[in-house]
């Protein structure tokens, strides 16, 4: 499944009501239900196939990367070898990947979990295999992609300078990495204020297998990454756009910037983790990754050789947020706590699109090894069939895929061709998954296009129905997984073309969003809800099949006689960056932040409304903690980084603009982002009258002050602010 599919999810989120948008529309096949008048099931005697943990060298993700590649010979872009990134086990990691990268490979030790990560071309697949020193070898996952008036709803127009109020942090001297697919490098929402001077200081083309690019010279000579895709030029934007002389601005419009084109594979990721810490500790300066991509194939808890690998990673000045995942209103999951050793949860898989791709897992009181068997339901009649051996081993492949890591049991499922053996169209396919008493089953499909399991299907006695909850796998324990809501449900385009989209309830959960929790530990997963529907930022115009004509484009920009263009996406892709921003400009702030901070700010500080409950007493499986809020964030940012003044940080907190000033109805609110010996507050009247004043000494950092308005009469008034350096006047209507 190409990212295409998700780009139609962000345009459009299914359709755009009473529109007719050409090519917006996702061609979804009807959801199976079933019959009204269900026919008893004939009874199929199924052999249950035990399937204990994987002891061949290399697992299945593996071997379907070799076997697609012998049978094929794929290649990509025309002339390159297909490649995936693995996780390889082994006695000496630096030793191993000091000979994968003398035979042009690129490795990375992981010397503390004892493997290597490595980036695998097909011809060298089985040379890796046949190595002695190679113990076991672990394929990727293929993970998948997940400014209107986002800007209000998160309250960051407070924090850089606009309507409202107006603060120095827009990202300075932090890094933004983005990892994702679909760049347009030289758009000028990455170029300074100037339009000239890119802000990408690296550019990593992983998709097409390009070396690393470190000068300005060889940045600003590249214009795309390859992929015919616009996700990562919209998602960019968001983060950390440029507004040249348009309103479209990112929440951290100065950091620096690092864009990693991506293949989307699962330890592809570590590397580029690893690369952007490297990076980031070489210049000294704390930095922020974006990752609006994920699978439900993996362990749901974080723990996985993956999650593992990368929380080591993480740490000081280094954060990564990820997309929670747009199919909420898909049934993925399903669960059943098991009463006896011989019962079993067994689910009904829509396989309308001709394949499907399913992960089993148990929390359970041992590793005992998962039992699975498999036939067929007609919806229509409700008769059931066996599958015979020769449909088994030709088109379903099945081995245990974490359990080493987890200590969980667990099984992954790949069902290839299913209009071979099959009528996609009236059957499913029917999982029956066993293990002892008391074991609570969970199963997933990998992504919507790789099976879903009948909501109703508990309608027919013994079957267990699917949901959308569990639906947040984590790349680890540390990842802040970032849900949406609803920002707008209308919008104008630049051809004057007004559409509307009356799911979308501003202010509401988006429907699309995932829900936790997560298997096994308590996580806060989602952590904060950010607008995602409905948002404008820059677009690619290399994005295959892009027309000056489309109904999303927004804007059109001019910069050195070309044309750059913004346009409107939705979903958790949009919601995440809006995070990733805001938190940039905490770093900035306080540059120390980690997972576990941010964490707590959140917690304390985001925003609870009539929407969201109040989910800050009580974390909430589909809003977290609530809506994310800059401003208060910022505050408790300047707080913390004061507590820790001479610890060789309090000069990357200190600002030319000591102060930030908030402008509510009836008030004004002054937030001194630095200590001040003295502060001055004026307020007069337009011929000079002065209405109030305050001297205040020894001003702490993040000290707020409310000049209230409520008792004046109506009016022109200019308020100044005085400290031992800086001093600015703002003239307000009462």
């Amino acid at each position: 499944m190409n990212i295409s599919f998700w780009k139609n999810i962000a345009l459009g989120v299914l359709a755009l009501v009473a529109t007719d948008v050409s090519g917006q529309q996702i061609l979804r096949k009807p959801r199976k239900t079933l019959a009204a008048a269900v026919v008893s099931p004939a009874s199929v005697q199924d052999s249950m196939i035990t399937v204990g943990p994987d002891r061949e060298k290399t697992d299945v993700l593996f071997r379907s990367f070799r076997r697609r590649a012998a049978e094929a010979a794929v290649t990509r872009a025309g002339e390159e070898v297909e490649t995936q990134t693995v996780w390889i086990e082994c006695a000496d990691a630096d030793a191993l990947a000091r000979k994968l990268n003398g035979w042009g490979l690129y490795a990375v030790a992981m010397e503390e979990e004892g493997a290597v990560t490595a980036t695998v071309t097909a011809d060298r697949a089985g040379e890796l295999e046949a190595l002695p020193e190679v113990t076991r070898i672990r394929g990727s996952r293929r993970l998948e992609p997940r400014m209107m008036r986002s800007l209000e709803y998160t309250r960051m127009a407070e924090v850089y300078a606009g309507t409202g109020l107006e603060s120095p942090f827009t990202g300075k001297d932090v890094i933004v990495a983005v990892i994702d697919q679909g760049f347009e490098y030289n758009h000028p929402a990455f170029c300074q204020a100037d339009g000239k001077t890119p802000r990408v200081k690296r550019l990593w083309n992983r998709y097409q297998n390009k070396k690393l690019l470190t000068s300005e010279s060889d940045i600003s000579s590249q214009t795309h990454d390859g992929t015919g895709e616009s996700h990562a030029t919209h998602v960019s934007g968001i983060a950390a756009g440029t507004a040249y002389t348009t309103k479209f601005r990112g929440n951290a419009p100065d950091a620096d910037l690092v864009f990693i084109p991506s293949s989307f594979g699962e330890y592809e990721l570590l590397q580029d983790i690893n690369y952007i810490k490297a990076y980031a500790d070489s210049v000294g300066k704390p930095a922020v990754i974006n990752f609006s991509a994920g699978s439900q194939v993996g362990t749901h808890d974080g723990k996985g050789s993956m999650g593992v690998a990368m929380d080591r990673l993480l740490g000081k000045g280094l954060v990564f947020c990820q997309a929670a995942g747009n199919e909420g209103d898909y049934t993925l999951h399903a669960s059943k706590k098991l009463t006896s050793n011989t019962d079993r949860m067994k689910v009904m898989v829509d396989c309308a699109d001709g394949e499907a791709v399913l992960y089993f897992m148990a929390e359970a009181k041992s590793s005992a090894n998962m039992q699975i068997s498999f036939s067929l339901y007609n919806v229509s009649t409700g008769r059931t069939k066996s599958l015979s051996n020769t449909v088994l081993s030709r088109y379903f492949s099945y081995s245990s895929y974490e359990s080493s890591t987890t200590g969980r049991p667990d099984i992954y499922v790949e069902v290839a061709n299913c209009s071979s053996f099959m009528d996609v169209d009236t059957e499913v396919l029917v999982v029956s998954v066993g293990l002892e008493k008391g074991a609570v089953v969970h199963g997933w499909a990998a992504n919507p296009g790789y099976g879903e399991f009948l909501a109703d299907a508990s309608s027919v006695s013994g079957f267990t129905s699917g949901d959308n909850l569990y639906n947040i796998n984590p790349e680890g324990r540390k990842a802040l997984q970032i849900a949406a809501y609803d920002n707008c449900n209308r919008f104008t385009n630049y051809s004057g073309n007004t559409f509307s989209a009356s799911y979308f309830k501003p202010g509401g959960l988006a429907y699309y969003t995932n829900s936790g929790p997560v298997v096994g530990e308590w996580m806060p997963m989602p952590l904060v809800a950010a607008p995602g529907s409905l948002v404008t930022s820059a677009i690619s115009k290399y994005e295959t099949g892009f027309s000056t004509k489309d109904d999303y484009l927004m804007y059109r920009q001019q910069l050195n006689k070309k044309y750059y263009y913004y346009g409107m996406m939705s979903g958790t892709s949009m919601s995440t960056p809006q995070v990733t921003g805001i938190i940039a400009c905490w770093m900035q702030a306080y540059p120390q932040l980690d997972a576990d901070e941010v964490t707590d700010i959140i917690a304390r500080t985001a925003i609870n409304d009539k929407y969201t409950g109040n989910v800050r007493e009580e974390w909430d499986p589909r809003w977290g903690y609530g809506k994310i809020d800059a401003y208060e964030g910022l505050k408790e940012c300047l707080r913390r980084a004061s507590s820790v003044n001479g610890t060789g940080i309090g000069d990357l907190y200190q600002t030319t603009a000591p102060i930030t000033l908030n402008k509510e109805r009836d008030c004004w609110k002054v937030l001194f982002n630095s200590e001040e010996p003295f502060a001055e507050f004026r307020l007069t009247t337009l011929d000079g009258k002065v209405v109030f004043s305050r001297r205040l000494s020894r001003v702490a950092c993040a000290q707020e002050e409310v000049i209230d308005f409520s008792g004046y009469s109506g009016g022109v008034y200019l308020l100044t602010v005085r400290t031992q350096n800086y001093t600015e006047t703002k003239k307000f209507v009462r």
